[in-house]
């Protein structure tokens, strides 16, 4: 599925028209069926990637336990335990990744922690840094200090 494609179909879609979507898409993520689609492809001891949306991002992760709806997964990376949904499991390896078509700044939807970003700030000055926080309206970044060489 091609999530780019589908955000610029949506585009032009009103709030209203984007909340009953949303309810319509909330009823096929908890479909007894498509859980147990999800279910039938995994295995405890799996090395999975779930989708965390805070992140905006995948997150590698071992399956520790499957239940009815929810999987209980070990965080790769920092060794923490979480229990989430199965929907948010990427069971398909799914590519998903978002472009917008439109140049210039990008969206909210492009951007990961952990990505690498440039920009110039108010003042002129050309800054980068890491992303470590996707806010709602705003990213925090850690920026990478420029070491000036000076003779």
């Amino acid at each position: 599925m091609n999530y780019s494609d589908i955000i610029q179909a949506l585009e032009n879609a009103t709030a209203f028209d984007l909340y009953r979507l949303s309810r319509a898409i909330d009823n096929m993520i908890n479909d007894p069926i498509r859980l147990l689609e999800a279910k039938a492809c995994l295995r405890v001891g799996d090395t999975i990637e779930y989708f965390e949306p805070t992140e905006n991002r995948l997150i590698p992760a071992k399956l520790i336990k499957i239940r009815q709806t929810k999987a209980e997964v070990t965080n790769i990376k920092d060794g923490k335990d979480w229990i989430i949904p199965l929907y948010m499991i990427n069971v398909q390896k799914t590519d998903i990744e978002i472009q917008q078509t439109k140049r210039g700044t990008l969206t909210k939807n492009e951007l990961q922690v952990g990505d690498t970003v440039g920009f110039v700030n108010k003042q002129g000055k050309e800054l980068h840094g890491e992303i470590i926080r996707l806010n709602p309206k705003s990213v925090t970044i850690h920026s990478i200090p420029k070491f000036l060489m000076l003779d």
